[in-house]
């Protein structure tokens, strides 16, 4: 029996991204989610934007708002999060029947057995970057 072989699809800005589907159209700028860590308020998820503006997930909002003042902030939503890594769960099927979460911002799919229907693992691994609806995606 072959090892079996697992793809990790990481999504780095889902929180931010799920948002930023909502609000289709709509230029909002830097973009970041907050959760609370003990008294303060960090940045978790960001926008390409807000990456590319020098923010980074983990810093406190006073810090991220000196460096980028026209940051847009929504608070992180858990429930929303996990439904939508859920929708983005249905969309990697077409790549494996075998599909599942890693909570918050990540799947696992079992390839094993599928990788010639897409030309090896390098090309299933291209094919789902390339048609990631959008999303910034890592894999491994």
């Amino acid at each position: 029996m072959p090892a079996r072989r697992i793809l990790c699809l990481w999504f780095p800005r889902l929180g931010a991204e799920r948002l930023l589907r909502m609000q289709r159209g709509l230029a909002v700028g830097p973009l970041a989610t907050l959760t609370d860590r003990g008294n303060m308020q960090v940045l978790d998820a960001l926008s390409a934007e807000a990456s590319r503006a020098g923010l980074r997930a983990g810093q406190p909002l006073a810090d991220a708002r000196a460096m980028c003042p026209d940051l847009v902030v929504r608070p992180a939503s858990p429930v929303a999060e996990a439904a939508f890594l859920t929708w983005l769960r249905r969309w990697a099927g077409k790549f494996s029947p075998w599909v599942g979460e890693e909570p918050p911002d990540a799947l696992v799919l079992d390839i094993t057995g599928c990788v010639h229907l897409f030309g090896g693992e390098t090309a299933l691994a291209a094919q789902a970057s390339k048609s990631s609806c959008g999303h910034a995606l890592k894999q491994g």
